[in-house]
């Protein structure tokens, strides 16, 4: 199902002499308002917690499902972003210097800490009775409330970019045709309970990284096998090759096709980033003609 729209919008193209519209859904990112720009930077991930607290070892999942969820967005490989524990009894993040000093002890020059990590007890909301997946089910619900401080440190520019205290509920359900009892829930839940802080802490990253929305993109396209080669390639996302064949359609006769070639040259420098190259090739395909999109993604542009 997915291919037979553009297959169908094609059959009409090659009975129209004027360009035909051709949408590619792509994914663009969005600006946070908390987002850190991890590009070429050192960046460490440092837990501070006291060891002789029981939920200490938390603490440092925390910090790793922060490193992982910020690594793997980022395509870092794993192990890029540095997690480090630190015991409460040694450095205190709160006082003057210290980010500093952890700094150039972790080599990095961007800092994401977490200290203060307080858990508490695990909580039974049961829903006996519950209709699911066409049976009946007992269903219990074990939730857990928990708190620590985050703070985003740049080094270089010895600046804090973010200072917050994060609450968040770790929530787990169980299902079973038998009654489920509370001390089996909680040890269900326990047991997992790692694996829930860690994910914590891919969430907590979420606040750092852009998010990512989804949009379509207009494509103009003529009849012919290179225009329709390179919408094809464009909506495998072979950005590159499109634009190889783009650049000699541009060349070609006639001043529509020329500025419809300009305009999805356009396009395409915008999803790759090249937002200068972008507006060039923008303004080419508006001294050749002219349509409503056009205008859209000048804005777009502009507001890069």
């Amino acid at each position: 199902m997915k291919r037979f729209l553009p297959i169908l919008l094609l059959l009409s193209l090659l009975v129209s002499c004027g360009p035909v519209k051709m949408y590619v859904d792509v994914e663009s990112k969005r600006d946070t308002g908390t987002m850190l720009s991890v590009s070429g930077r050192r960046l460490a991930v440092i837990s501070v917690a006291d060891p002789s607290d029981r939920d200490s070892a938390l603490v440092s999942e925390l910090g790793v499902g922060v490193a992982e969820k910020i690594e793997s967005e980022a395509g870092l490989a794993a192990g890029t972003v540095g997690v480090f524990n630190i015991p409460s009894t040694y450095q205190n993040i709160r006082e003057a210097g210290s980010l500093d000093l952890l700094a150039i002890q972790s080599d990095a020059d961007l800092i994401i800490a977490l200290d203060s990590l307080e858990v508490s007890s695990f909580n039974i909301v049961r829903n006996s009775n519950v209709y699911y997946v066409a049976q009946y089910e007992h269903v219990v619900d074990v939730i857990m409330p928990v708190s620590y401080n985050v703070i985003a440190y740049d080094a270089a520019a010895m600046e804090t970019l973010y200072a917050n205290r994060v609450v968040d509920t770790l929530s787990w359900t169980l299902m079973g045709e038998e009654p489920i009892s509370n001390s089996t829930a909680i040890s269900q839940a326990n047991s997992h309970l790692k694996d829930a802080v860690r994910a914590s802490g891919g969430n907590l990253a979420q606040l750092f990284l852009p998010d990512w929305e989804k949009e379509s993109v207009m494509i103009a396209t003529f009849a012919g096998s290179k225009w329709e080669s390179a919408y094809y390639l464009a909506l495998d996302f072979k950005w590159e090759q499109a634009i190889d064949i783009w650049l000699e359609l541009v060349k070609g006769p006639g001043l529509q096709k020329q500025g419809c070639a300009a305009y999805n040259l356009a396009v395409a420098c915008e999803i790759l980033g090249r937002y200068d190259v972008a507006l060039k090739w923008l303004d080419y395909a508006e001294s050749k003609c002219y349509f409503s999109q056009m205008t859209t993604l000048r804005k777009k542009l502009q507001e890069r």
